[in-house]
């Protein structure tokens, strides 16, 4: 469902902004 989904997406997104920062 959409929750799944976004629990994803928001794991991935802490992910990306993590390489980003470094």
């Amino acid at each position: 469902g959409p929750c799944c989904v976004l629990s994803v997406v928001m794991a991935e997104l802490e992910v990306f902004v993590a390489l980003w920062m470094t």
